[in-house]
């Protein structure tokens, strides 16, 4: 009896503390279609939980949040609405999806009113990144860049004044330093791209003598890594990569950062290429980073970037029709291809197939060439439910197993959309096509036919 009695105590407890950790959430989606609905309580770790949504657009649900979420978020297709949220809270979420690829339309009422009022424009106005970088680009001197920049983020820093949540306040002033680092960090970047050679201002070179740079470890540069390598691939092609290794040899001091930074760019390179020696590259890796194993992993993916290099034979893959029926690549050898391959919860991936169509409507009489999407879509449902849709007029492919796919691995595909030429051969011309929305998309394949 007394064990029983001890174990309802132990089961009343911890019912109790879950209870308190319950937070409702209530609102509606406007035009939504046929997307998914779904929460994510972290960004970073959590799949999410799908939400039942009326045919009004209203929901309402409960769930667990055990701790403040600086990074949770509704999911809608590729609308990412981003909410603060606390255990045991009430919120009230509106969404609105009529503007394509607008994340601004949203609202959050109830608690933690003034987090999310500040967590929004924050991540509109000094979180995203690629909208600042264009225009900060004008300046030709770091002091009048660092100026800009400290100004922005005065700005956040007096909106997050006014909020009475310390835990809250502390986190978001870290988030708005990373963010400085980054920005004054590609400064470096602009320079070498604008004059063609190692940053020389006397400015830069004292701030990075500062207490905030020198004084900034590895978790401070962390989440730069995947945005600082896309800045550097896809808006310096014309800039030889071994002075973008430079650049950031003279930016870091710290070794245990550069370590990180280098080996996150040259694994891009090898990805993406560019312009320059891969092999120069490579010895000048070796030389600035002492992390031995890293370097033996890179060299690893080297050698397996040798076998995807233009003229290379391209490794084979198994894929399906929309009817099921098996396909091998090499089965379309006759023909150079164009292939791209998106999901449908990729929303860049959707922004480029008007465009994909464009060029496929070029060259739907040239015998010479054919065009291909291929899906990694795990839910091959979802698949057939947009193509049934849209009914688009060139080959449909989807391959098993999603970015575990023997496609995704033998390419060595990190991210969506990918596009990929090869000629009638089999051979590779590419396995980073330019984009279909490119200006010089038709001039490139016309070159390789």
């Amino acid at each position: 009896m007394k064990k029983a009695l001890i174990l309802l105590s132990i089961m009343l407890i911890a019912l109790c503390v879950s209870s308190q950790n319950i937070s409702t959430f209530k609102g509606k989606v406007h035009k939504l279609d046929s997307e998914k609905v779904v929460f994510v309580k972290n960004l970073a770790t959590d799949e999410g939980e799908e939400i039942k949504v009326q045919e009004d657009g209203t929901f309402s649900f409960s769930t667990s949040i055990d701790q403040p979420e600086f990074d949770a978020a509704f999911v809608i297709g590729y609308f990412i609405f981003k909410v603060y949220v606390e255990p045991n809270r009430n919120y009230i979420v509106n969404m609105d999806l009529s503007v394509e690829s607008d994340e601004s339309r949203y609202n959050v009422l109830g608690d933690n009113l003034a987090e999310n009022v500040f967590l929004k424009e924050y991540n509109q106005n000094f979180a995203k990144t690629y909208q600042l970088l264009d225009p900060l680009q004008v300046y030709d001197n770091f002091k009048d860049y660092n100026s800009s920049v400290s100004k922005l983020r005065s700005i956040e820093e007096g909106y997050l004044a006014q909020i009475d949540n310390p835990r809250f306040v502390r986190e978001m002033k870290n988030r708005i330093k990373k963010n400085t680092l980054y920005y004054n960090y590609v400064f470096a970047f602009n320079w070498l791209k604008k004059n063609g050679e190692i940053v020389n201002d006397p400015d830069f070179d004292k701030y990075l003598l500062s207490e905030e740079w020198t004084g900034s470890g590895s978790e401070d540069f962390s989440d730069i890594n995947t945005v600082l390598n896309y800045y550097i691939i896809f808006n310096m092609p014309e800039v030889d990569l071994l002075d973008i290794m430079k650049t950031m040899k003279k930016c870091l001091s710290n070794q245990d950062v550069l370590n990180q930074e280098s080996t996150n760019v040259m694994g891009n390179i090898l990805e993406n290429r560019g312009k320059g020696d891969i092999g120069k590259m490579m010895k000048y890796y070796r030389e600035i980073c002492n992390d031995g194993k890293e370097i033996e992993r890179i060299a690893a993916v080297r050698s397996m970037t040798k076998k995807l290099e233009t003229g290379a034979l391209a490794p084979d893959f198994e894929m399906k029709d929309l009817e099921g029926n098996m396909l091998h690549l090499s089965d379309l050898k006759g023909k150079a291809l164009f292939i791209d391959v998106w999901a449908t919860w990729c929303g860049p991936c959707k922004l480029e197939i008007p465009h994909f169509k464009k060029i496929a409507d070029h060259y739907k009489e040239d015998e010479r060439i054919r065009f291909i999407s291929i899906s990694i879509d795990e839910n091959s449902n979802a698949w057939k439910k947009l193509l049934l849709k849209e009914k688009p007029e060139w080959a449909q492919y989807i391959v098993d197993g999603g970015n575990e796919s023997a496609l995704y691995k033998k390419y060595q595909i990190s991210s969506i959309p990918r596009f990929m030429f090869f000629d009638k051969d089999g051979k590779i011309v590419s396995i980073r096509a330019p984009y279909p929305s490119d200006d010089d998309v038709l001039e490139y394949i016309n070159s390789h036919l």
